[in-house]
């Protein structure tokens, strides 16, 4: 990660005199861009190549030889032909590893052997289950994800070694033995073929199974990771935490549980309405801010007692890690702990940290773990949106920062007048988030849920400010209701007072008119030139703001 001085790019170490602008290398970005086409392609593929993973080395081969003979003969020519080479050899390996066959996609096969039929089936439980809401009956609801290992037809068949993810919807009273995660079952006259999911991708076509208790067996435990085991473990306890004290506010405990700890099943359908609605369904979602959070009280912690910034990582990696895994893992929450892995790693290695670079090695990382990503929502939404913050954000505070402090002020600002400069600042700094992150998401918006919310731009002034609170008020329940169980239940009726007030908000913006219009799903083609016209004017602002910026380098050091 190659991380310079400042957004400008301007050099601040050198003497002002000597001030230049230079050129910021990020080959991490371009990386990026070819994994993510070689991956879009490989998703889309019948089956497996052979010849194109024998030309991926080829070229991986080739290049490595070109960058030392770059390296060896000092030659600007040798590393342009080394480049290319091995951003081809990207595109191909990446390609080739994500192919629906290598994924265990096609293993499914034999299930379709029979329509409208009833078989068994043996699999291991592959996450938390989660409950849903009461749906008026005795019996409650889990949703269960499952890998089906074994199938067949009747008691008269043979079982079939099989590789198929599903998701089962578990119906069970109360008081009866519910699966966890890393366990073996064995479903019993499951009914197939089982309902699909909506997505077209061959990754996305998890089967949903549905079954009574009565209908499964269990076999054994210990098929999970013991890491996850343990998070989730840990995870089930903090949710009994969060809601202790308030459980007469189910509404309020569920977007609570939602927001430290990802429950999302757990949220009405009022709530998801409402926040779908005005735009601000995204602050229930596990996302950077909560890991920011997490990331922040850590740092506090570590500067008290006087830790060393270059031993930070060694410490935060595994909180953080942890974290991701409990809350389930969402593509928000993992792109945000490897952004900020990269970023705490840079002073480790005695390098500055680049949140670019740290972008595009998350997206690499994620997508060498799992090529399905890349067809994700909520992937795509955390991807576009952050990118759009990191090109738009600076560009807009610059504009609507209106009111610098008087540099001809003969004495220092009183108490009020800095109060009140910081006050506006920080409105003007929500407002510039605001609006990048509303020009960013706002086709993919359009496109994946049909609605045009010009309402989220008002909302998310006043919106994320509370889920800051709400979610600073979680991680001080957890950590001091940990200690004092009085103090814990201080904290959960503050965050209970902030989520109603949150519902408050949501509410009333929903009248306002045209603050939330259906819209039918645009073309990708108009996508793809909003998205190149976004990127053409914050290229120009960039490279207008820079030569400003020299400019007044230059003047001020002459």
């Amino acid at each position: 990660m190659h991380g310079l001085t400042d957004s400008t790019g301007t050099d601040v170490d050198a003497a002002p005199a000597a001030r230049r602008r230079v050129m910021v290398h990020r080959p991490m970005v371009g990386l990026a861009l070819t994994y993510i086409a070689g991956t879009a392609l490989g998703l889309h593929a019948v089956r497996f190549s052979l010849p194109a993973l024998a030309l991926g080395i080829g070229f991986l081969l080739l290049g490595v030889a070109m960058s030392w003979l770059a390296a060896r003969q000092r030659s600007p020519r040798w590393t342009g032909w080394a480049t290319c080479a091995l951003h081809v050899a990207t595109c191909l390996l990446s390609m080739t590893a994500a192919t629906p066959v290598l994924l265990g996609i096609t293993a499914a096969a034999p299930l379709h052997a029979a329509s409208d039929s009833r078989g068994d089936a043996i699999g291991v439980v592959v996450d938390e289950p989660d409950i849903l809401p009461g749906d008026g009956t005795r019996l409650n609801s889990w949703r269960v994800p499952f890998r089906i290992e074994q199938w067949r037809w009747g008691e008269d068949r043979d079982w079939t070694g099989v590789n198929r993810p599903c998701v089962v919807w578990w119906k069970a009273p109360p008081g009866v033995r519910l699966p966890q995660y890393g366990e073996r079952w064995r479903l019993r006259e499951v009914a197939w073929p089982a309902m699909r999911g909506r997505s077209s991708s061959p990754l996305n076509r998890f089967a949903t199974l549905r079954l009574y208790s009565r209908q499964a067996d269990y076999l054994a435990a210990g098929y999970g990771s013991a890491v996850r085991t343990w998070c989730y473990t840990a995870r089930q306890r903090a949710a009994e935490h969060l809601v202790r004290g308030i459980e007469r506010f189910e509404e309020a405990c569920g977007i609570h549980q939602a927001i430290m700890l990802g429950y999302r099943q757990r949220l009405t359908d009022r709530v998801e309405e409402l926040g779908a609605a005005t735009g601000t369904l995204h602050i229930i979602a596990i996302s950077g801010s909560h890991v920011a959070i997490i990331a922040l009280m850590c740092i506090f912690m570590f500067r008290t007692v006087g830790l060393s910034r270059e031993r930070w990582i060694y410490l935060l990696a595994p909180l953080l890690v942890a974290y991701t895994i409990a809350t389930g893992a969402q593509a928000s929450a993992i792109r945000a702990c490897v952004m900020a892995l990269a970023c705490f790693f840079a002073p480790a290695l005695g390098r500055r940290p680049d949140v670019v670079s740290a972008l595009a090695f998350a997206a690499i990382a994620i997508l060498v773990v799992d090529p399905g990503q890349l067809v994700d929502v909520g992937f795509v939404l955390s991807f576009v949106v952050v990118t759009g913050l990191i090109a738009m954000y600076p560009l807009f505070l610059v504009r609507l920062n209106v009111w610098p402090r008087d540099a001809l002020a003969m004495g220092p600002d009183t108490a009020f007048e800095r109060l009140l400069r910081e006050g506006a600042n920080a409105v003007l700094s929500l407002m510039a988030l605001s609006i990048a992150a509303w020009i960013a998401s706002a086709p993919l918006t359009a496109y994946y849920f049909e609605r045009f919310t010009p309402i989220s731009l008002v909302a998310n002034l006043v919106v994320v400010p509370l889920a800051f609170l709400m979610v600073l008020a979680g991680c001080l329940s957890l950590v001091a209701g940990s200690c004092i169980g009085l103090l814990g239940e201080f904290f959960n009726h503050a965050a209970c007072l902030l989520i109603q007030g949150y519902m408050w908000i949501t509410e009333l913006l929903t009248r306002v008119p045209y603050a939330n219009m259906p819209v039918s799903r645009p073309p990708l083609w108009t996508m793809a030139l909003y998205y190149a016209g976004v990127a053409v004017l914050a290229a120009a602002a960039w490279s207008r703001r820079q030569r400003t910026v020299a400019a007044e380098t230059t003047d001020g050091g002459s």
